[in-house]
């Protein structure tokens, strides 16, 4: 036996009974989840037996659950409906009479539907139906009510099980019915000429009356046999995905059955046992016949939603016509449809009617629950599990006082309240689960006292049940704890103050845009942000205090992160940025393709690009490396629309329209290129011009490339917006040429080239020497120059050889602390070629082959400024030289001197000559 029987035979699952699985199924659909996955959790939730796999067939639970709960139906049917008619005064023989027709229910209906169609639903049918008959006694001309309740009931479950009750019809369910509706009349025709006799040219007269002479008793009876097995062996088949042949034996068996039960329904005496138990067994098989095979047929046609439709309005209505055949003293009467229309639409509705119906009176209960747990003022809560939010799954609307509820559970007892907040994520209670979360987050938010605790509080703040403008309002929340705790690990008391003060900007300007949004949780976090915007305050004016106690030199280098337009520390590039404002208002607009190797300031010169382009040119950053993890090019689009949309917003108060994306992907493409026509227009009315930057674009290509078919659809569209729309230009870059980029080398072949080099001497002695405004650092002109020297202008080599001297500075006693000399600049170097070494192993690493990587140590060895004649190089290395060296001076590693070649910049040198690897 596998280890899945095995382990559901050792432990034993919770006593059920049918009343049990009946409220499950109606009510709490996942409690009887719940109760299969105690006895085998690979059991479906419609299974059948002639459904089970050899595996499952297996598991003694399984058949003791079966066995229990249909002798307990039988017993609890019988038992009930004894002890109702004894107690309403019924006479003794209606009394004898009903229980044999309950038991006689009883006995088949469950055992033929749990068997070909659904143990659950069919001790739901099943149960009501004997119920139903038995209580009603005599009062024949009502036996089609119970069967009509029992159909809506039993298809209020299979609703229940596709979680789909609105009844919300189109063609294919429509279609469906129809089938259903068409093959059922069919059916109830043929089956009562059969039972009339009329097919074979006699009368049996009314059911109840004179025993039928035996030969056309047997007629009849084989007759009916025999196309009830070939009906029964198709709905077994259908349901259970087998084949006729093999599905045929059971329905032989239920044929003879139905044969035997009615050759004695028709052949005994009016009201003795065997006429009774013969007439429920009979009836029982029909019903289970015109509840299933509508269901399969509209199932197959139309889909589960209408197929519950369908047999219950089938079962419900046909009972009125084939009462007059199979009931004693029945009289058809035509108001009878209408009223089992009604009975069907009750039982149908059930799920939906009910929770409104009982809401007032469930309320009351449940704040009865809450009382008793706000009398005790600590541990955990007893009485939470019997609310009717874990029992009442058909409740659509916000349960009153649950969110008061689970704030109490989340205070005392925050484990069990995280299981039942993810439990009711996923049911209509969603939005109670999502403002308790707002209020406990929140509350964290208000208790930071510092900026410490405001630095951490995003680490125990994340919830995965937030979604809409609370998740928005949340991630800027998150966003500026991280950067506190960014600001708090800065090295020196300046760049935290400046990035702290950076901080506060962003949240005086969240402020003022919750402040003019219409979002619903605004007054939530008013007072949070102007309790942090008091912390950050007195954090930054400490840290003032703090340093000018110290007489520390301020830091302002930052080394490794791109400067944005918020820091002074950026020198320089007024070149480039007058040639890219030249190229965008080009009449042909060109996409621009910034080239330059890595930390070379790239980035930064994107942040700052701003500043130097007319204010109708709004420049919207966009980050490759991010975009990279997306794998749908609507996604990529649909991100890039929303900066296009906050940036717009932000400079100019311009709301743009939203994109809303179909789920169809193929109309993605139409539905973007109408929304770049409508904001076309919009720009153009405006005077406005976007300018998209996508940085480390090269980062994309691994997306792209993993279906050509996407690569198409990304780069067609991007190029047709190009193209296409003066008002919307683009600035592609990366630290590759063309001919390395691979399919963008098609993409941007027409793309105007912008090479982002090293600083100027005149930029990098001000950078060194005036980085920001009241510097109080002074250089020895040998020192400064020598940095230069070292750099050869080399943005990030600068900023981390003077960022390591500020530090070396402020180790330094006052006396030497604000003068830079000769010795201070080789400890600076030195300091900077350990701390930036993954700068340095890049190169080595990723941006060269082995065979330049060894040519170039070579060059190293012999020493600063020394410089290498090209023919002995070539005798060196003579494998692939020529290839080799353009690789070097492709990297802006060397460069060429009087007929040789040197290293560009002395840093890099020394850092391949000492090789700390």
């Amino acid at each position: 036996m596998s280890s899945i029987s095995a382990s559901t035979d050792r432990a034993k699952p919770r006593f059920t009974t049918p009343i049990h699985v009946a409220f499950w199924l109606l009510v709490n659909p996942s409690g009887w989840r719940a109760a299969l996955d105690e006895i085998d959790p690979t059991l479906p939730i419609d299974f059948s037996i002639t459904s089970l796999n050899p595996q499952q067939r297996k598991n003694r639970n399984l058949w003791r659950f079966l066995l229990y709960n249909y002798l307990l139906l039988i017993s609890m049917s019988t038992l009930a409906v004894l002890i109702v008619l004894n107690l309403s005064g019924a006479s003794r023989p209606v009394i004898i009479q009903s229980v044999w027709l309950t038991f006689g229910y009883s006995l088949i209906l469950p055992l033929v539907m749990g068997y070909a169609f659904s143990v659950g639903s069919g001790m739901v049918f099943a149960g009501l139906i004997a119920l139903g008959i038995g209580l009603l006694a005599r009062q024949t001309d009502f036996f089609f009510l119970p069967v009509a309740l029992a159909g809506g009931l039993t298809g209020c479950v299979l609703l229940n099980r596709s979680r789909d009750t609105r009844l919300i019809f189109r063609g294919r369910h429509i279609i469906g019915l129809l089938a259903g509706f068409i093959s059922a009349g069919i059916l109830l025709s043929l089956g009562v000429l059969i039972v009339s006799g009329k097919i074979f040219g006699f009368s049996l007269g009314n059911p109840g009356g004179a025993p039928v002479h035996d030969p056309f008793a047997q007629i009849i009876a084989i007759t009916s046999g025999v196309l009830y097995a070939i009906a029964f062996t198709i709905a077994v088949a259908a349901k259970a995905h087998k084949s006729f042949w093999r599905s045929l034996p059971a329905g032989v068996i239920a044929g003879m059955i139905l044969a035997i039960s009615y050759y004695f329904f028709v052949r005994s005496e009016e009201n003795s046992p065997i006429f009774l138990i013969s007439a429920a067994i009979g009836a029982g098989l029909l019903m289970f016949l015109l509840f299933s095979s509508p269901w399969l047929l509209t199932d197959w046609v139309g889909g589960p939603q209408a197929a519950a439709v369908a047999a219950a309005v089938i079962t419900g209505v046909s009972w009125v016509r084939l009462g007059s055949y199979l009931v004693v003293g029945f009289s058809e009467n035509q108001a009878n449809y209408f009223w089992a229309l009604l009975t069907v639409g009750i039982g149908l509705s059930f799920s939906t009617w009910r929770p409104i119906l009982l809401l007032p009176f469930v309320s009351v209960w449940n704040n009865f629950l809450y009382s008793l747990e706000r009398g005790k003022k600590t541990g955990p809560l007893k009485f939470f599990r019997l609310h009717s939010v874990f029992w009442e799954e058909g409740q659509l609307i916000h349960w009153p006082g649950l969110d008061e509820y689970l704030l109490l559970q989340a205070e005392r007892d925050p484990q069990e309240y995280e299981k039942n907040a993810v439990m009711l994520a996923h049911t209509p209670q969603r939005g109670i689960v999502q403002s308790v979360e707002i209020e406990l987050i929140t509350r964290k938010f208000e208790d930071c006292a510092d900026l410490f605790s405001i630095a951490e509080v995003y680490k125990y703040t994340q919830s995965k049940f937030l979604d809409g403008p609370a998740a928005i309002i949340l991630r800027t929340f998150f966003q500026m704890s991280r950067d506190a705790e960014s600001a708090l690990n800065l090295p020196t008391v300046y760049q935290s103050r400046l990035a702290l003060g950076r901080l506060r900007s962003d949240l005086n300007l969240f402020q003022r845009e919750l402040f003019f949004s219409n979002h619903p949780y605004t007054q939530w976090f008013t007072s949070v942000l102007a309790k942090w915007d008091r912390i950050f305050e007195s954090h930054i004016n400490h840290l003032t205090q703090e340093s000018s106690f110290q007489q520390e030199i301020v830091n302002p280098y930052i080394c490794g992160m791109p400067l944005n337009n918020e820091q002074e520390v950026f020198v320089g590039r007024t070149d480039i940025m007058a040639r890219i404002e030249r190229l965008l208002t080009d009449p042909n607009r060109p996409p621009l393709h910034l080239f330059g190797q890595r930390r070379m300031g790239k980035t930064s010169l994107l942040l700052n690009l701003d500043h130097y382009l007319p204010s109708s040119m709004i420049c919207v950053f966009l980050d490759g490396q991010a975009l990279g993890g997306y794998r749908d090019t609507g996604e990529v689009f649909a991100y890039i629309i929303e900066e296009i949309r906050s940036k717009t917003y932000r400079q100019h108060g311009l709301k743009l329209p939203q994109l809303h994306l179909d789920e169809d992907p193929t109309s993605d493409y139409s539905r973007i290129s109408k929304w770049v026509d409508t904001v076309e227009k919009i720009l153009d009315s405006q005077h406005l011009y976007i300018l998209t930057m996508l940085d480390e674009f090269e980062a994309l290509t691994l997306a792209l490339q993993e279906a050509e078919l996407k690569a198409q659809d990304f780069l067609g569209l991007a190029r047709f917006m190009i193209q296409h729309r003066p008002h919307f230009k683009s600035l592609y870059v990366g630290s590759h040429s063309l001919d390395e980029i691979g399919l963008w080398s098609t993409f941007l072949f027409n793309a105007q080239v912008v090479k982002v080099g090293r600083l100027a001497p005149v930029e990098t002695l001000r950078l060194i020497e005036n980085p920001v405004k009241n510097f109080n650092l002074k250089y020895d002109p040998i020192a400064s120059q020598r940095i230069l020297n070292l750099t050869s202008g080399h943005p990030h080599l600068v900023q981390s050889v003077c960022f390591e001297l500020v530090m070396i500075k402020n180790e330094q006693p006052g006396s030497r602390r604000f003068l830079v000399t000769l010795p201070d600049v080789e400890e600076a170097v030195k300091r900077s070629l350990s701390s930036i070494s993954f700068f340095f192993a890049d190169i080595r690493g990723k941006q060269i082959n082995p065979e330049t990587m060894s040519m170039l140590d070579y060059l190293a060895d012999k020493g600063e400024n020394e410089v290498i004649a090209q023919g002995a190089w070539a005798a060196r290395f003579p494998t692939h030289f020529d290839r080799n060296l353009a690789l070097a001076l492709k990297r802006d590693l060397v460069e060429q001197v009087d007929g040789g070649f040197k290293f560009q910049v002395e840093m890099i040198r020394r850092w391949f000559a000492e090789r700390p690897f």
